[in-house]
């Protein structure tokens, strides 16, 4: 019998080319653009033939619509299940802001750190509290390592970066961060989570 596997996908597009980006949290609920809609169906097509034994999404409609749009384009059967312990980071006064804004503001060492070493900034007030979102995510991947076969989970890139910080330090990425439309792939060993891609295209997600 396969692996327990657990598949991270992050939602895709959310802006427009020209558009003004910002940081979407858990109070900004932006649809998928057209080009977010291709990157779901594209993964989906990628995994034709998989059947998943669960399939997680957070409860933002980008991260519903791209697991639901996935499974169609994955034909798969299985029922998406909606978790709250999913929906982004509440940004807290960075919510909604662009980067240039955030830096304005006097965020811009918090933000690189962030960035680089997924250090939780102190002074926007951001929540839950990092402490519940690893618990969180801990409980899924102890769930997933009860299944043999593929966990889907579909959310956004500040609470994937809890499940990389779960895996089994020797094989985390140097850099948690994972762009829109992009997948991370864990595989159960008996004892722990392994990395085995992290931040790839559909052409990079392997599932033994």
């Amino acid at each position: 019998m396969s692996k327990p596997t657990l598949l991270l996908v992050r939602h895709g597009n959310t802006f427009n080319k020209g558009d003004k980006v910002v940081w979407c949290g858990a109070r900004t609920d932006l649809p998928l653009t057209e080009a977010g809609e291709e990157q779901a169906m594209a993964l989906g097509a990628r995994l034709q033939g998989v059947v998943p034994a669960r399939v997680w999404t957070g409860p933002l409609q980008r991260t519903l619509r791209h697991a639901q749009l996935l499974g169609e384009a994955a034909e798969w059967q299985a029922h998406v299940e909606v978790s709250d312990v999913l929906r982004e980071i509440d940004y807290g006064e960075w919510e909604a802001l662009s980067t240039e804004e955030i830096e304005a503001l006097g965020g811009k060492a918090e933000l690189e750190l962030w960035n680089s070493d997924a250090v939780w900034p102190k002074a926007p007030g951001w929540t839950p509290q990092p402490e519940v979102i690893l618990r969180s995510a801990g409980e899924i991947m102890q769930e997933a390592a009860r299944r043999n076969g593929v966990t889907v989970v579909v959310t956004s890139n500040g609470i994937m970066r809890f499940f990389g910080m779960r895996a089994a330090a020797a094989t985390q990425p140097a850099s948690l961060k994972v762009g829109t439309g992009k997948a991370c792939v864990l595989v159960h060993n008996g004892v722990d989570w392994e990395v085995v891609a992290w931040n790839v295209g559909p052409d990079g997600v392997t599932l033994g």
